[in-house]
């Protein structure tokens, strides 16, 4: 993929797709989770991990709170915390002694042109107009 990631789901399709999507882009499950949504999408995606069968799930979940935009808060069923294999953390929770040796890696793979971001600049001056602003896929980036 072109960011670098093992897949893409298009969140603007129905539920119904996006959880198919999330169950054939799972494989064998998944290793780590780094969620900037949170909300509607989180809840869809974390149905799939409970198991189909009775049991256990096989695979372990790392699960990485980072962000909110799709909503503040999800509805998280017992079934998904017993059964799924699911580990939940927060951003707040990573090491403080990991945090200069991930910026290392970004920076490098920023200079090696591995790690873009869309941006929409927006003038200093407009800075009320720009703070309110939505953007699809992209980050403002105010300037002077």
């Amino acid at each position: 993929m072109k960011l670098g990631a093992d897949a893409a789901i298009d969140m603007k399709q129905s539920d119904e797709k996006i959880t198919q999507a999330f169950m054939k882009e799972a494989g064998k499950g998944y290793d780590i989770v780094l969620d900037f949504l949170w909300g509607h999408p989180t809840e869809l995606l974390l149905k799939t991990l409970v198991p189909k069968e009775v049991g256990f799930a096989a695979h372990k979940t790392r699960f990485v709170q980072i962000g909110e935009a799709a909503g503040p808060t999800i509805s998280l069923s017992a079934e998904t915390i017993r059964t799924s294999g699911l580990e939940i953390t927060g951003a707040g929770n990573v090491p403080p002694e990991a945090v200069p040796e991930a910026l290392k890696q970004i920076w490098e793979w920023i200079a090696a042109g591995k790690l873009s971001i869309d941006i929409e600049k927006f003038p200093l001056k407009d800075i009320a107009e720009g703070w309110d602003r939505k953007t699809e896929g992209k980050r403002i980036v105010i300037i002077p």
